[in-house]
């Protein structure tokens, strides 16, 4: 079984991709296509990803607060 991922953009579906899993392994991937190529990314690493970012990515005006804060101004 496969997983298929749509989206809805200015009132046109489109693919993104599709969750698979390896035969052997079970291991669980996204295959993105862009320009004919085929790129598969482990979902571990989206999610490893993912996690890292709720906590590491932040806006610009975050990062100017907290300068402001470290400055003490």
């Amino acid at each position: 079984m496969q997983l298929e991922l749509w989206c809805t953009l200015q009132e046109t579906r489109l693919h993104i991709g599709t969750f698979l899993a390896k035969e052997r392994t079970e291991e669980i991937f996204l295959e993105l296509y862009r320009a004919g190529q085929c790129l598969r990314i482990p979902v571990r690493a989206l999610e490893d990803a993912i996690a890292a970012a709720k906590t590491e990515v932040h806006s610009e005006s975050w990062y100017d607060r907290a300068g402001a804060t470290r400055d003490g101004t």
